[in-house]
């Protein structure tokens, strides 16, 4: 695991990488390409090539950004006794359907093994969730705006098998969120696209108060990263995000930037 600059988190922790959504504004694949793709000893099978085309012999799975298990990573939690927020997949999709179950069920294994620690994992393909219950996993949909609304109603089914925290992290925001938050939801983080992607992006802070008031109107929690600029001070979150009990009466900042 490594220390993380992700505001919402201590660490990160990475034992499957890659995706397959392509997102023209990925931060994950970048890295993957400049840095892990030099260290990472993992290649793609013979069978793997013949299977899908847009995958090569000749580079590592990391350079491809193509996802793959790394093994050596699995028992990094394992090795960490204090009480840890893990931002689990940072460099994947752990439900991209070329994950195999036989991997995301090692992972799983590991969190039911560590309930110190308080796990946090986004997916665009929550159709594909299909994880037992955990206390300590707080699972969550990525949506950019209302085009993305179908992955949120998504979370509904697993009201009566998750036991943690459900959330939407609205990241990168590109555009308006125009819908109520469902009472289902109990976490939402808010942030803006950064880099050199952001050149040219529309930006309007009114898609950040219709969505603190959609999430106040929930009773959900709500952390806005640091990459948001505020209009005035004031905080960025309320009560101890991942927690499962909702924390609406804490909830003041649609007040104060009204």
């Amino acid at each position: 695991m490594q220390p993380t600059a992700i505001d919402w988190a201590d660490m990160s922790w990475n034992p499957i990488v890659g995706c397959t959504h392509n997102c023209e504004w990925c931060y994950a694949r970048q890295i993957a390409k400049r840095l892990t793709g030099q260290h990472c000893q993992v290649f793609p099978s013979d069978e793997l090539v013949a299977r899908e085309k847009l995958v090569v012999p000749d580079k590592s799975l990391c350079e491809q950004f193509w996802p793959h298990l790394h093994p050596e990573r699995l028992d990094e939690p394992l090795r960490r006794r204090k009480p840890t927020r893990i931002f689990l997949g940072s460099m994947c999709d752990m439900f991209d359907p070329h994950v195999e179950i036989e991997w995301r069920d090692q992972v799983v294994r590991v969190i039911e093994q560590t309930p110190q620690h308080r796990y946090m994992v986004f997916t665009k393909r929550p159709a594909l969730i299909t994880w037992a219950p955990s206390a300590n996993l707080c699972i969550g949909v990525s949506v950019t705006g209302n085009h993305d609304r179908w992955r949120v109603s998504e979370l509904a089914r697993l009201q009566s098998s998750h036991y943690g925290p459900l959330a939407i992290a609205f990241e990168p925001l590109l555009g308006p969120w125009s819908w109520p938050i469902p009472e289902y939801i109990d976490w939402v983080i808010i942030g803006r696209l950064t880099g050199p992607q952001a050149a040219g992006q529309a930006w309007d802070f009114a898609w950040v108060t219709e969505i603190i008031a959609a999430a106040q109107e929930a009773g959900a929690g709500v952390f806005i990263k640091e990459n948001v600029a505020l209009p005035q001070a004031g905080p960025r979150q309320w009560a101890d995000f991942g927690n499962r009990s909702k924390p609406s009466a804490q909830m003041s900042m649609v007040g104060e930037l009204g």
